[in-house]
C-alpha cells in the first residue's frame, strides 16, 4: 500500500503535467473544490469509492459514472487517477482533492506571474485576521451558512487577485474545521513550494526597510541554501529585535522573549 504522502505526490507529479498545457487553472481548482465537497457530504459514496475489497475498475468506472458531465474531462482523469490509489483514512482521500484543488490555483497564478503577488496577498490576509477579532470570528461562525460568510469575504476583500479571492472563499468554505488562519498558512506553504522557495515569517517591531528585508533574504537564503521568501509583520508588543519562522525553525532574538526567559530563570 502506498503511504499517503507518495499517493498524493504521486497524484500531484501527473496533474502538473497536465496544468502546464491548460489555461483553465481556476475553473479546474474550483471544480476539484466541489469534488472534495460532494465527497465530504456523502460518506457511502466515499466509502465505495475507498473500498479497497472492491476492484480499482469497479471504483474507477463508479468515480466516472458519478462525475461525468460534471467536471471537466482533465479532472474527471484526476479524479479517477485519485480514487485508484490505495488510501488508509477518509481523510487522506479527500485531502488529496483539497491539495490538487490549492496546486491548480497556484500553478494558474503562476502561469500569470502572479504567484509571488497572490503569496503575499495571502500573508496579509493572514495578518488583517490576526488583527481584526471580530472579522476573524464572523467569517469563520458555524451558526452563519458558508454562502452568507463567503459573501462578507468577497464584500471586505474587494481588491484581491482571481486565485488569492478563490483561495480566501475557500478557507472560509471550510471553516471553523479547519480554522481560516489555518487553511492560509497551508496556502502560504503550497505557494512557496510552487515558487520553490521557502517561506519566512518576520515579526518585528518597527517596519523594515527595503534595505533590510533584502539584507535579510540574503542572508536566510544562504543559511539555507536555496531561495526564501521574506513576509514581515510588525508587532509592538516583540519590543526589540526580530523573530523569524522558516520551516521548522524559529530564530527568537525579541527583547520581549529574552526578558520572558529571564523571569522564568529568576523563578526556578
Amino acid at each position: 500500500m502506498h503511504s499517503r504522502g507518495e499517493a498524493l505526490h504521486s497524484a500531484q507529479v501527473t496533474w502538473e503535467a497536465v496544468l502546464q498545457s491548460s489555461e483553465d487553472g481556476r475553473e479546474w481548482g474550483n471544480q476539484l473544490f466541489w469534488v472534495a465537497d460532494a465527497l465530504s457530504e456523502s460518506g457511502a459514496l466515499r466509502r465505495s469509492l475507498t473500498d479497497t475489497s472492491r476492484t480499482v475498475d469497479d471504483r474507477t468506472a463508479l468515480a466516472r459514472t458519478i462525475f461525468f458531465g460534471k467536471v471537466d474531462s482533465h479532472v474527471l482523469d484526476i479524479v479517477v487517477y485519485v480514487v485508484a490509489q490505495r488510501w488508509s483514512r477518509d481523510d487522506d482521500f479527500l485531502n488529496a482533492f483539497e491539495a490538487l484543488g490549492v496546486q491548480t490555483l497556484l500553478e494558474s497564478a503562476s502561469k500569470g506571474n502572479r504567484l509571488s503577488d497572490v503569496e503575499e496577498q495571502l500573508y496579509r490576509i493572514l495578518r488583517l485576521l490576526g488583527r481584526q477579532r471580530a472579522l476573524r470570528v464572523a467569517l469563520g461562525d458555524r451558526a452563519v451558512p458558508a454562502e452568507k460568510r463567503e459573501e462578507l469575504a468577497r464584500t471586505v476583500f474587494v481588491h484581491l487577485l482571481p486565485e488569492s479571492l478563490d483561495l480566501l472563499i475557500r478557507a472560509v468554505h471550510r471553516a471553523p474545521d479547519p480554522t481560516i488562519a489555518f487553511a492560509l498558512s497551508q496556502y502560504i506553504d503550497a505557494a512557496g513550494e510552487c515558487g520553490r522557495h521557502l517561506i519566512a515569517s518576520v515579526t518585528v517591531a518597527r517596519e523594515l526597510t527595503p534595505a533590510q528585508i533584502a539584507r535579510l533574504t540574503r542572508i536566510l537564503s544562504e543559511r539555507y541554501g536555496e531561495a526564501v521568501a521574506v513576509h514581515v509583520t510588525v508587532r509592538p508588543s516583540v519590543v526589540g529585535g526580530i523573530r523569524i519562522h522558516i520551516g521548522e525553525d524559529v530564530i527568537d532574538g525579541t527583547l520581549a522573549t529574552r526578558i520572558n526567559n529571564a523571569k522564568e530563570l529568576m523563578t526556578k
